[in-house]
């Protein structure tokens, strides 16, 4: 973060977090380090508050939150952005500097089980790391060393970063290999785990080995005050958990989470944070709430649900030919642009009607497609995908070439649609094309797309996001008033088949800036040529440069702390 104009940077407090003017709960002592990811986008744009001139981008993507194209269009703007990642992908496509990740099956990790599995244990590398790789922890210890920040501060054997200088490691031609790098970051989290065995905690090689002997952990017998009971209210963790009781594991304290250990239906966490002068909720944002034009409904102080603000009843006129006209956005921060309008995506290719207005074009489609207003969720996830992971693994784009877009066959069979039909989804603030998925289980009325769509095989910086995003479509204000969390499963769209006529390239099927078609089948001849990307294959199409050539895993050390 910089004072505008100063190039100084300043201390990141609460107050500072974008968000907190507009959503109650950012900022707060629930959610006290996330900003709002439309307000971040905004202030790029126009500097307000302050300047946002540089970002970071790690373990996850900007196409999950808010509109796609407002969100690359901001992160464009920024004189610096890094990305760490595993992949070219439409993420680092923007970014000024890429960082290269190990990736799962290169590193030595701790891990737990997630839900309610009740294991733990070990990850431990089985293939080589190779080049520049970096250990994503390592990575961020690093970057808090070069700020000045604290990573640790409580192993007094060890500098509050852990005794970590990149100028040493051997990706850059020094001698501290990749598990030694691992070595300090990981003893950080072993040293929690302390039992009989190692009342101090183990390091990690002492710890995996105890995993390679006795296999996964089992929660209730390592940690039975969490896990001793399927009930675990009656042990007092969860109160534990919370921080409001530091008792042994069962005590008289047992209960659930909240100050009075019940189930709360009226919250007295709410209630202690309004003010007893406050008579509705809304009164604890700030008096525009530009997201809804200051027109929240309340009927007393505590959160409440109300009418999503793009629904069939709250925005009628969306969804009917004789009244969108009348509709206009309520903020003139829209960028209303089609991704051809947007820097460094496609190459000029206009969407389906040439038009350089998203709304215009939205208002036009409605009224020459009078039945085809849907509401449309988002979300659901994909069998073969972990939302935008793994598009360019060839055996999951074999099971899923292309994104999907269920509709009941009642609906599709109005419309003239089969299955398999590429249509337009469009909104007043983008277009996207999928692949008709007829759904006999989804509502009619009620369509649900696919989410996260890139195209890997796409060589430009977007990677096709802009053609197949969902998000693309988002309206960026449509928000939950309390935390921000943008409304992702009430868009109205309307739908209607893709056609030589109306398709960039004369093309239903989504193609790169050179009009080059993506991936759509399994017999695609591309999807052979990923399977001999691999560097370490002698019949490697890719050819790899390191900073040193030499830089390899599974180095022979001696872990010692320094």
């Amino acid at each position: 973060m910089c004072v505008p104009d100063s190039g100084k940077t300043t201390e990141y407090t609460i107050e500072k977090i974008l968000g907190k003017e507009r959503f109650p709960m950012i900022g707060s002592d629930c959610n006290p380090s996330w900003a709002d990811a439309t307000s971040v986008y905004d202030a790029i744009e126009s500097g307000e508050p302050y300047n946002v001139t540089c970002g970071i981008g790690q373990t996850g993507d900007f196409m999950n939150q808010s509109n796609l194209l407002e969100a690359w269009d901001a992160l464009t703007q920024l004189d610096f952005w890094v990305d760490i990642n595993l992949w070219s992908c439409p993420n680092n496509g923007c970014a000024d500097y890429v960082f290269p990740c190990m990736h799962w099956l290169e590193v030595n990790t701790g891990r737990v089980s997630q839900g309610a599995g009740g294991i733990f244990g070990a990850g431990q590398r089985c293939v080589e790391p190779i080049g520049d790789c970096t250990f994503d922890p390592t990575w961020v210890v690093c970057l808090h060393k070069s700020m000045g920040v604290p990573f640790n501060d409580r192993d007094k054997d060890y500098d509050e970063w852990l005794n970590l200088d990149y100028h040493d490691f051997v990706q850059n031609g020094g001698s501290v290999g990749y598990e030694e790098q691992e070595y300090r970051v990981l003893k950080d989290a072993t040293d929690w785990w302390k039992t009989e065995e190692f009342p101090d905690g183990p390091d990690f090689p002492q710890f995996a080995e105890k995993f390679q002997e006795e296999g996964w952990f089992d929660c209730r017998k390592w940690h039975p005050e969490r896990w001793g009971t399927y009930r675990r209210w009656e042990m007092g963790y969860r109160r534990q958990q919370a921080g409001y009781n530091l008792y042994a594991a069962v005590d008289e304290k047992c209960a659930f989470g909240t100050p009075t250990g019940k189930v709360e239906i009226w919250s007295t966490i709410c209630e202690s944070y309004i003010g007893d002068e406050t008579k509705t909720f809304a009164e604890v944002c700030s008096p525009d709430r530009a997201a809804y034009a200051g027109d929240i409904p309340d009927i007393d102080k505590f959160p409440h649900w109300f009418e999503p603000k793009n629904s069939r009843v709250q925005a009628p006129e969306l969804y009917d030919a004789a009244q969108v006209d009348s509709y206009s956005y309520n903020s003139d921060n829209y960028l209303n642009k089609p991704y051809h309008g947007i820097a460094g995506v496609g190459n000029g290719a206009s969407t389906d009607n040439g038009d350089t207005d998203n709304l215009e074009a939205y208002k036009q489609a409605v009224k020459d497609n009078p039945e085809a207003t849907f509401i449309c969720t988002s979300g659901a996830r994909q069998p073969v995908y972990f939302h935008s992971e793994h598009r360019q693994l060839p055996w999951c784009r074999e099971l899923w070439p292309s994104p999907r877009f269920e509709m009941n066959p009642k609906d599709a069979a109005k419309l003239g649609l089969e299955q398999g039909d590429w249509v337009w989804v469009r909104t007043p603030w983008g277009a996207i094309r999928e692949v008709v998925d007829l759904y006999y289980g989804i509502k009619e009325g009620t369509t649900n797309a696919n989410h996260a769509w890139w195209y890997p095989e796409m060589d430009h910086s977007a990677h096709g996001f802009e053609l197949v995003g969902i998000n693309c479509t988002m309206d960026k204000y449509a928000q939950c008033w309390i935390c921000g969390a943008s409304q992702l499963r009430g868009n109205p769209v309307v739908v209607y088949k893709a056609t030589e006529e109306n398709s960039p390239f004369g093309n239903p099927v989504p193609c790169d800036p050179w009009g080059n078609e993506a991936i759509t089948n399994a017999n695609d001849p591309r999807l052979k040529e990923w399977l001999a990307n691999d560097p370490r294959l002698e019949d490697s199409k890719v050819e790899l440069t390191y900073a040193s050539a030499d830089a390899k895993g599974l180095q022979t050390i001696s872990l010692v702390k320094e």
